[in-house]
């Protein structure tokens, strides 16, 4: 009923448009389209287990390594991704490739849009945050994480603090 309905007013559209608004019209539809297709593509790929941050390996080293080397992504693109200057990558990469980096799968993915939705959270605490809100317990957290309780309670205070005034009743 409302495909049918669509078509009826894109029909209209047509029939009264001017080749202007035709050509607008098109481009403002490629731009959507476009703009979908980017957004599907991060959201099915841009993830990583939760798992990588159990390691002995900071935050940082642990995605830095866990993108470059699974992922393929560029010392460019991670900074990106990770809202943080390319030497800062480029030094935590570095320093990750002297340490073990023996991960386990796990179910539980970390959206990397978080990062970039967060800019003013660490690595930690976004990822603190992201579990809170799908509903797990800092007891949880704490072991996925492989930190002490009191830490991730740490993290996840910090970052309250920090959304404060940007998403107050979000948290």
């Amino acid at each position: 009923m409302a495909l049918d309905r669509e078509i009826d007013d894109l029909e209209n559209f047509l029939s009264e448009a001017t080749r202007e608004e035709l050509v607008d019209y098109i481009l403002s539809k490629e731009k959507e389209d476009k703009k979908a297709l980017e957004k599907k593509e991060i959201i099915q790929e841009e993830s990583f287990p939760a798992t990588i941050f159990s390691l002995e390996l900071s935050p940082l080293e642990a995605a830095s390594r866990y993108l470059k080397d699974i992922k393929k992504k560029s010392i460019n693109k991670i900074a990106k991704i990770l809202s943080k200057h390319p030497s800062a990558i480029s030094t935590a990469y570095k320093n990750s490739k002297e340490k073990n980096f023996d991960f386990k799968q796990s179910e539980i993915q970390i959206p990397l849009s978080i990062f970039s939705e967060n800019k003013e959270l660490s690595i930690s605490e976004a990822t603190s945050i992201f579990l809170i809100e799908k509903g797990m317990k800092i007891v949880q957290i704490s072991f996925v994480l492989n930190k002490d309780q009191r830490t991730v309670w740490t993290f996840v205070d910090r970052a309250k603090k920090k959304l404060k005034g940007v998403n107050k009743n979000e948290i």
